[in-house]
This record gives C-alpha cells, structure tokens and sequence, in this order.
C-alpha cells in the first residue's frame, strides 16, 4: 500500500519542546526509514511529505499514531499508484466503454 503523506504544521511549538520532538522524530525515521520511499521537506518550512510504503493499513496506522507530529499538525494522507499503470487502466476502462456503446 502505497500513499502520499503531506505534513503541515497548524501550531507553533516552543524552542524548549521542539529540540525533545525533533530527537522523536529522527528516531521515528530511523524506525520507519525502509518504508519510506520519499522523504521531504518544504524549503519554506511549514512541514513536508513523504512517499510511504506499507503492507497494509493497519501497517500505516501503526506509523501514524507513533508520528511525534501527529497532534501538532495538519496530516493529509493520499493513497497512490503508478502513474503509468493508472494511465494504463483509465484508457483500457474508456476503450471497453466505447467498444460496447451501441451503434
């Protein structure tokens, strides 16, 4: 199961607890680097996305509620696919629609 997480701070967090959130965070990547095929953050700041990669969803929420940001921010989470494989499937889905459609 692949999906787009997007990452969005909604609250500022004060110095003296963003140092203890951000050493959660690094061990959270380290624990679930595998899993990730994309891992980025916006050059404005504001928070980031990555690209996950999990067995399932139980998999995905098991990551998600050990997000050290999971409560501070704005967390939209996407299922995906291979663009191409979708392409493929959208133009066999209208080809069978048309083949069928009467005369």
């Amino acid at each position: 199961m692949r999906v787009l997480l997007i990452s969005k701070d909604k609250h500022l967090v004060p110095p003296e607890q963003l140092l203890p959130l951000i050493q959660r965070f690094v061990e959270w990547r380290k624990k679930y680097h595998s899993n990730m095929e994309c891992f980025e953050f916006f050059a404005v700041g504001n928070g980031g996305f990555g690209i996950i990669n999990v067995p399932d969803e139980t998999a995905l929420h098991q990551m998600m509620i050990e997000y050290p940001f999971v409560d501070l921010g704005e967390n939209e989470i996407y299922p995906i696919l291979d663009g191409d494989q979708a392409l493929a499937r959208i133009q066999a889905v209208l080809q069978a629609m048309m083949a069928s459609k009467p005369s």
